[in-house]
């Protein structure tokens, strides 16, 4: 398994409650626009919890 499919595996694991499809679209999203796995991962767990937020 590739580092970001388990990053992917990782972010869908730690929010059940969304859709995989939309979680998979904004980490592709932010994997386009970051320089790095990591930076990627944390942008799409950050939009997450923001939006829950409201």
């Amino acid at each position: 398994m590739s580092k970001r499919d388990r990053a992917l595996e990782q972010l869908t694991s730690e929010f059940p409650g969304i859709s995989a499809r939309v979680i998979v679209a904004m980490f592709l999203g932010y994997l386009q626009r970051t320089d790095t796995l990591a930076d990627a991962v944390a942008a799409t767990r950050e939009r997450i919890l923001d939006a829950c937020l409201v």
